[in-house]
């Protein structure tokens, strides 16, 4: 074995054990019900456990059928429920999985980067920032392991550019691909933005573009055909967005999920909070109560567009350069929710990405490809709902790997320099 395979392996050891440190598992001796939580995956997941099926996801009362959230996530807390002895046994299961899923982001940070041709210790420097960061665990949300699928995929993505795919790898990136739009549906985009580049830069045969394409809506079939079947109406993954846009965009929202927390805003307009709104969806059905929502929202949108744009403008700016609201967010006291720290590695790494990708777009397409085609996509629903920290996991690495991609082409241009400066200088 060859000493930099070695140095490289202790490398990856270390940030595993780092890591492991950094975002310990918990027991809790006692947890809340878990369809009393107010967690909607958790309360999908519950009911899957006592046989009612994917239904009631809001703890205020029952309210039928759901499609609130994607099926994958809540039905893989399920069956950690079922196969552990007790509630604090299965939240503990599931910090534990969120933990393993933290450890596996950050040692393939590095591996990515070295495939793509970024350099291995690029990869190194973004882990560094993410533990720095101390980006969030997501235990009950599905955040972690959607980064954890999308940074695997890109490494497919970026020898589709390149070469060619093998039938057998064509359908492992189909495979992934339907999987993870089942876990978070906005992966679509994405999907659709990389069939196009792939088009540009490296045509697969007309077999393998079909395979592509259909398996991946093969997957979804089964859960849009039971949507169609429990609803009569179409409902392609989620049916949540009339919530999410209405709870976003009304006369006291700001443009935070935490802030509007704390203002009572959501409280007034959730209906995990709000008894009235809960006992509208349990009366109008989810889906019909979801196009009610929609329609209020782009009512208010209509008659406020100068406060629409300026909250979409804040929900723009938190998601990449968050310090410049730090006078905002600053009413956030809990560091879970909210790290000044957090927002400044951010920050800066989304200025310095920009030059990295024009670096790679000048010495590496393919790789800068992967990159825009989640930076340009993921985001664009979330300019328009209420902005959560959480939001921003998934794309955490493609906003890291350039900034230290750039950071790292700077020191080998300029530090030969300084070292011929410094000797030859005389004392």
């Amino acid at each position: 074995m060859q000493p930099r395979t070695i140095i490289a392996g202790g490398v990856l050891f270390l940030l595993a054990v780092i890591t492991l440190n950094l975002y310990p598992p918990h027991y809790y001796a006692h947890v809340p019900p878990f369809d009393q939580s107010g967690k909607e995956s958790l309360v999908l997941a519950d009911s899957l456990t006592r046989g009612q099926g994917f239904a009631n996801p809001f703890a205020g009362m029952p309210t039928g059928p759901s499609a609130h959230l994607a099926p994958v996530f809540p039905a893989f807390l399920a069956f950690i429920i079922a196969h552990s002895s007790s509630g604090p046994a299965a939240y503990y299961a599931m910090e534990c999985c969120a933990t393993f899923f933290v450890v596996l982001q950050v040692c393939l940070l590095p591996l990515l980067a070295q495939g793509l041709g970024m350099g291995f210790y690029s990869g190194v420097g973004a882990s560094i920032l993410w533990l720095v960061a101390r980006v969030p665990r997501e235990v009950v949300w599905e955040q972690t392991l959607d980064g954890v699928l999308i940074t695997g995929l890109a490494f497919l993505l970026y020898a589709a550019l390149r070469h060619p795919l093998s039938m057998p790898r064509v359908v492992l990136c189909a495979v992934l691909w339907g999987v993870l739009i089942l876990l978070c549906p906005v992966a679509l985009l994405a999907l659709g933005a990389w069939m196009v580049a792939l088009q540009f830069a490296r045509p697969q045969t007309p077999k393998k573009n079909l395979v592509l394409v259909l398996l991946p809506l093969l997957m979804l079939a089964p859960w849009m055909v039971r949507n169609y079947e429990t609803f009569h109406r179409f409902v392609f993954v989620r049916d949540n967005l009339g919530i999410e846009l209405e709870v976003s965009n009304n006369s006291c929202a700001s443009f935070s999920y935490e802030l509007n927390r704390i203002s009572g805003c959501y409280a007034q307009h959730h209906p995990n909070e709000s008894m009235d709104e809960v006992a509208q969806v349990a009366q109008l059905g989810e889906v019909a109560y979801n196009r009610h929502r929609q329609q209020v929202a782009m009512e208010w949108i209509k008659e406020n567009p100068g406060d629409f744009a300026a909250l979409t403008a804040r929900r723009v700016a938190a998601f990449w350069v968050p310090s410049l609201l730090m006078s905002e967010q600053g009413a956030i006291r809990n560091l879970a929710f909210y790290s000044p720290l957090r927002d400044a590695i951010v920050t800066l790494a989304s200025l310095g990405s920009i030059g990295g990708l024009i670096l790679l777009w000048r010495n590496n397409r393919g790789a800068c490809w992967v990159f825009l085609v989640w930076l340009a996509t993921f985001p664009l629903i979330y300019y328009l709902t209420q902005y959560n920290e959480r939001a921003r996991i998934p794309v955490e690495w493609a906003i890291l790997l350039p900034a230290c991609y750039a950071a790292g082409e700077l020191w080998k241009r300029f530090a030969p320099k300084a070292q011929t400066q410094t000797h030859g200088a005389s004392f």
